[in-house]
């Protein structure tokens, strides 16, 4: 899951790091969830102490290339197994 800091919403603001929190403690996503924190800000320490995997500062690269390598890094650093999701990773209607 990405999470965008800064989100909209039809009811109230709610930030990505309180989401975050919110998915963790209900247990709505258990522990094999990866959850990427996203901000133009220096966001980091807030979103891994609400249980986020791994943080990216945007903007992240919107080349297919570019976001391939990204989404490959998080997932190669939140769960420590290298490179096996390279060719899994696929992008439909871009």
């Amino acid at each position: 899951i990405f999470m965008d800091q800064y989100m909209e919403s039809t009811s109230k603001q709610l930030l990505g790091t309180e989401a975050v929190r919110q998915m963790r403690e209900s247990g709505d996503v258990d522990d094999s969830c990866i959850i990427c924190g996203l901000s133009a800000n220096e966001e980091k320490e807030r979103f891994l102490m609400a249980g986020a995997n791994y943080f990216l500062m945007k903007p992240i690269p919107c080349s297919k290339a570019g976001l391939k390598s990204q989404i490959v890094r998080v997932l190669e650093e939140s769960t420590g197994r290298p490179k096996e999701y390279q060719d899994d990773i696929s992008f439909v209607g871009i």
